[in-house]
């Protein structure tokens, strides 16, 4: 039980992780395009 938590717990970490990696990539794609215009 305890085992399937933790396994619970790491996925969910990992795709925090990547979902955040996603939302700084289109952060920083728009800061580019937005710099680029000014």
């Amino acid at each position: 039980m305890i085992q399937g938590k933790i396994k619970a717990y790491k996925y969910a970490g990992l795709f925090f992780s990547a979902q955040n990696n996603i939302v700084c990539q289109l952060v920083k794609n728009i800061n580019d395009q937005f710099s680029e215009q000014a």
